[in-house]
């Protein structure tokens, strides 16, 4: 289990990234445990069992990498069935699941406004600290390239395991030279810094985004197939057309490879992620291309 890190010490960078992959398992644990769609009794089942092989820690856990809050181990439990509750109440109020994060930060929200303010509900807290040290590009804050590979590895080891796909998107801006050559590097850098804020925020919780080099970003999607994983390149396209007001007109390309379909390993899913980024380049920019 992943445990909370000293801001002011300094860790090597084998110890940062043993500590990240925990945390991408604790996301897995959380979809596993309260994945939507699954009816309600099975998913107590399913925390049930995890309660059996791990005992009760489990619940502070499940609350963290949800919340970024750790909860004293006698209050986890009743922290992880009040959320589990919210999210029936929600699911009726609205007519549809709002899934396990949503229903999580609602619930902190009205018990502990202060805390909930503080949070990020992309990344936690812990999350975000370790990132600052050692792993992060230094520009945008994302993962960093080999950082980023890393954890792709890793995510493909997980789905030959389970049998689930991955998907990879690789983002390019669009005459990102033209932006620095009429407006200057600094508003380069800008726009580099606006765009991982623009991922951030289009992607989910547990996908795992990275600056792959220059101004191309990268963006692992768990359980995403070919279907998903199109329809969130096709947001964050979108997302980057409306982003900025000043007459520079961003965009970006996007090409989307899937594991197994379009590779069986992190070269070949680069690959042809490559070649369907550069189809989007030839066909138009500012769009999405699936590989072949």
């Amino acid at each position: 289990m992943l445990m909370p890190m000293d801001d002011d010490k300094a860790y090597p960078a084998t110890e940062v990234l043993e500590r990240l992959e925990a945390q991408q398992r604790q996301l897995e644990i959380v979809r596993w445990a309260a994945a939507a769609g699954v009816p309600a009794a099975e998913r107590k089942g399913r925390v049930a069992r995890l309660q059996r092989e791990h005992g009760n820690g489990v619940f502070a856990e499940l609350v963290f990498a949800l919340t970024g809050v750790r909860p004293a181990a006698g209050q986890a439990h009743a922290m992880w069935d009040s959320i589990a509750e919210h999210r029936e109440a929600m699911t009726r109020l609205l007519g549809r699941d709002p899934g396990v994060r949503v229903a999580a930060l609602d619930w902190l929200g009205h018990r502990d406004p202060e805390t909930v303010d503080g949070l990020s509900v992309v990344e936690s807290t812990a999350l975000r600290g370790v990132l600052q040290r050692a792993v992060a590009d230094g520009l945008t804050g994302l993962y960093d390239h080999e950082t980023f590979l890393s954890l792709l590895e890793k995510e493909l080891e997980r789905s030959r395991r389970h049998g689930s796909p991955v998907a990879l998107l690789l983002l390019d801006l669009d005459d990102f030279k033209r932006i620095n050559d009429r407006y200057g590097h600094p508003k380069g850098d800008e726009v580099l810094v606006e765009t991982a804020t623009v991922i951030r925020n289009t992607v989910r919780l547990m996908d795992i985004a990275g600056r792959y080099g220059g101004e191309e970003f990268a963006v692992a999607l768990p359980d995403s197939d070919v279907a998903a994983a199109r329809r969130s390149a096709q947001r964050l396209c979108r997302a980057m057309a409306g982003r900025f007001s000043d007459g520079l007109g961003v965009t970006i390309s996007i090409g989307v490879a899937c594991f197994p379909l379009h590779g069986d390993g992190v070269a070949a899913l680069v690959e042809a992620a490559d070649r369907a980024l550069y189809s989007a380049k030839t066909n138009g920019k500012g769009r999405a291309v699936v590989a072949p």
